[in-house]
């Protein structure tokens, strides 16, 4: 990342200056790769990118506030809301692809620690 905490933007890098490019100034926080793509929490979305500008885009789907970003085989998987309900989600990368996979308790429960494991998500 390059650029002050108010300017900070995502740039991707092949190694050379000519592979080097800025690819938004969407203030990215957590990133996980996956696959060909890094997915990455900007503001209150998840966005993902293939490295160039035409391939970097918003997933949106209704998945606010996305985080601790966690890939299993394929598929990230993360919690965020709609609003102030947690809900885990999964994403393939793409917007058709990222979707709700469960509504959790919404008695206080506040969801941490997500680890993959034995082809399962561990969560606390």
């Amino acid at each position: 990342f390059f650029g002050t905490a108010l300017t900070q933007e995502l740039w991707a890098s092949d190694g050379t200056e000519a592979g080097t490019q800025r690819l938004g100034s969407v203030y990215p926080l957590e990133m996980a790769a996956l696959g060909s793509r890094v997915l990455f929490r900007a503001g209150q979305e998840l966005w993902a990118s293939d490295g160039t500008v035409a391939g970097t885009l918003r997933l949106g789907a209704g998945a606010t506030n996305p985080r601790e970003l966690t890939p299993l085989g394929a598929t990230l998987y993360f919690f965020a809301g709609p609003g102030s309900a947690t809900q885990l989600w999964r994403s393939d990368g793409t917007v058709a692809g990222t979707a709700s996979v469960a509504p959790l308790p919404s008695d206080g429960f506040a969801p941490a620690g997500m680890q993959p494991a034995l082809g399962r998500l561990f969560f606390t």
